[in-house]
């Protein structure tokens, strides 16, 4: 939170939980500007500010990554911005700045930024401050820049509402912030057995599935449920309102909409043809129709676009606009009983295998994953692999128009974004890890990985973590974990008829498939 938003505890008191949200990264947030007509400034070279930066979780990996780039985080916690000018400082960065204030404070003077984002604060704060916030995404904000809002969204929000509510009013008489966040979850989760007719009532099922969704997200990490639970639901202030609310407001402050940072959200893919017809007949405009795939939807939470008024942005989507972006892709080939080809992904997402030259260019990314290849380099080996003497414009067409159609489908399937994140996939002879989760490691195992992506550590990854500084061989890292299992601090400890050579054999596998693993995590360095 940057302004006082009425909370009956202190922000330092319990902070958010300080993570990185892939959503918001620039090379993303400009991809999705590039395939509507805009020509947002290169991510390599940029302004960037956030808005409620907490203690740099998401602006700092950013600015890692993007070292020619500058960032300016502000949030009202001196405390977290203290933290956040500690980390930076420690990663040695020098292309960002922290300052601890009010955003109402911001003025013009301020300075121009090619991006602002504003995650998780639109909905938790006073109307004045909602204001200026799309204020300064107007006046802070160059002239081909990009600004990210999200915030919860009506009417997916109602029946939470109903839940907000009832946690509320049970924890009323509670004043210590985390045992009103633990009463107000163990409440909710004696009330499905409550219900008359539990097993059939529509209500319990509500309260069941939300229950299921809400709580255990953070498995181990129960000061982060406690946190977004205290900042979200039981937060003083949460207006939840409809996107045409939303643009409504931004339209006063010369701001058009531009897209979802989740391209797919704006996309039908997920509807029958009967049903986007019907939309398509009921909505006269972009805001209308996204306004009543809302409705269908039961939408709940959005991460809004925004741009310039006075800027044309063109929404029939064109597969050239890709061909200067870097692609990449987690899907691999798979064939049904019948002996039929296509792509599959962890999310679901599937794409079919027809055209030769996409089809060898999702397998080339498939091998590589989860680095991303520019376009031209994609379609050389594609064509190549697809027994073609060169390129063709044929090819590139065709290639471009599926690997856009992938994409919005899935950024699983085809991720499209304006620059090459800077990692290693496959293990060096002595491993080096990214300096930002040799630091995230001590307070945390979600981290923060150099694709800007969250990623959870198992048992080994954490323990191997703190020795993969680029100085260590294979042979150093067994001798280190071996000396943490003779001291009972990493298991399996010695047990009856294992001998310690056994163990051994078995961890030296259990490294190797490891430090594969941290590789496709996208957390390791040259």
């Amino acid at each position: 939170m940057t302004a006082s938003s009425g909370l009956d505890f202190t922000y330092d008191e319990v902070p958010y939980p300080d993570l990185c949200y892939g959503y918001t990264h620039p090379g993303r947030l400009a991809a999705i500007a590039t395939l509507l007509n805009m020509q947002p400034v290169p991510v390599e070279k940029c302004r960037v500010l956030e808005i409620g930066t907490a203690s740099g979780g998401n602006l700092i990996p950013m600015a890692f990554g993007l070292p020619e780039s500058h960032f300016v985080g502000i949030d009202l916690s001196a405390r977290q911005i203290n933290a956040a000018k500690q980390f930076a400082s420690t990663l040695g960065l020098k292309n960002i700045d922290f300052h601890a204030m009010n955003l109402m404070d911001i003025t013009p003077e301020f300075g121009q930024f090619d991006y602002i984002i504003a995650h998780g604060i639109y909905a938790w704060v006073p109307d004045p401050v909602k204001d200026k916030i799309l204020s300064i995404c107007h006046h802070n904000l160059s002239p081909n820049g990009i600004a990210y809002v999200s915030y919860n969204t009506l009417p997916g929000w109602h029946l939470i509402l109903m839940v907000r509510e009832m946690m509320i009013y049970h924890t009323r008489h509670i004043t210590e912030p985390r045992a009103r966040a633990q009463a107000g979850r163990e409440f909710i989760k004696r009330l499905i057995s409550m219900v008359p007719n539990s097993e059939t009532s529509a209500y319990a099922s509500f309260i069941k599935t939300y229950a299921e969704m809400r709580f255990g997200r953070f498995a181990g990490h129960d000061e982060w449920e406690d946190s977004t639970l205290l900042h979200d639901e039981l937060s003083t202030i949460n207006q939840p309102l409809y996107f045409h609310q939303f643009m409504e407001h931004a339209q006063k402050h010369h701001l058009q909409y531009l897209a979802e940072a989740d391209f797919s959200q704006v996309m039908t893919h997920d509807l029958s043809d009967e049903t986007v017809a019907r939309l398509h007949y009921l909505a006269n405009d972009t805001i209308e129709l996204e306004q009543y795939l809302d409705f269908a939807r039961h939408q709940t939470f959005r991460r809004t676009l925004l741009c310039h008024d006075n800027l044309e942005v063109h929404r029939n989507l064109r597969g050239q606009n890709i061909r200067s972006m870097y692609i990449a892709s987690r899907a691999q080939l798979v064939s049904d009983n019948d002996g039929n080809e296509y792509f599959r992904t962890h999310d679901g997402s599937t794409y079919p295998a027809e055209h030769p030259v996409t089809t060898a260019a999702l397998r080339y990314l498939g091998e590589i994953s989860p680095r991303a290849a520019h376009f031209d380099t994609l379609l050389n080996e594609a064509c190549k692999r697809a027994g073609m003497s060169k390129p063709t414009e044929e090819a590139a067409d065709v290639l471009s128009t599926d690997l856009l159609e992938a994409f919005t489908y899935s950024t699983q399937l085809a991720e499209l974004l304006t620059y090459d994140p800077v990692f290693t996939p496959i293990p060096s002879e002595r491993p080096k890890v990214s300096p930002i989760v040799r630091i995230q490691i001590h307070t945390a195992r979600i981290v923060s990985n150099l694709r800007h992506e969250q990623v959870e550590l198992d048992g080994l990854s954490h323990a191997v973590m703190p020795f993969l500084d680029g100085t260590r061989t294979r042979a150093d890292l067994l001798r280190e974990l071996m000396e943490m299992v003779d001291a009972g601090q990493l298991g399996p400890s010695q047990q009856p008829g294992v001998t310690r050579d056994q163990i051994e054999k078995q961890l030296a596998h259990d490294l190797e498939y490891t430090l594969r693993w941290l590789g496709r995590a996208a957390v390791l360095l040259e």
